[in-house]
């Protein structure tokens, strides 16, 4: 058996064909883009709670419903209660478009109705993200 040694370009060529062959054997995995998952909270609006009304304390008195609020972080049952001028009912509930989460740790407050003495009406209040 003869050996014939190889100049150093040479062992330089060799492993560049080795490498090269190998490279073209390897066959990368398909990848498949994960869907994101976002986690959001909703800060749900509880129930309305049924109050009893009682009397009025005077003739042409009218009754604005209870209602929630937010506040700070949480939701804060107003009482209902007798105003002296003419209260029209709440209104329905305003449907809204929910804009993306600012972040994951961020939670949906929906829009809601408020009484606004001052006015003699309801205000809504738009959903924001907390």
């Amino acid at each position: 058996m003869k050996f014939k040694w190889v100049s150093s370009a040479g062992w330089v060529s060799l492993g560049l064909l080795s490498v090269l062959g190998m490279t073209g054997c390897v066959v990368a995995p398909e990848r498949h883009p994960r869907p994101v998952v976002v986690h959001t909270q909703e800060r749900v609006l509880p129930e309305v709670i049924v109050e009893e009304r009682g009397a009025p304390p005077s003739p042409g008195w009218h009754w604005v419903n209870g209602y929630w609020r937010w506040d700070r972080d949480q939701w804060v049952w107003h009482k209902g209660h007798w105003v002296a001028t003419a209260a029209p009912p709440m209104p329905q509930i305003i449907v809204e478009g929910r804009p993306p989460a600012p972040s994951p740790t961020h939670y949906w407050v929906p829009g809601h109705w408020v009484w606004r003495g001052d006015m003699g009406n309801w205000f809504w209040i738009r959903g924001q993200w907390h």
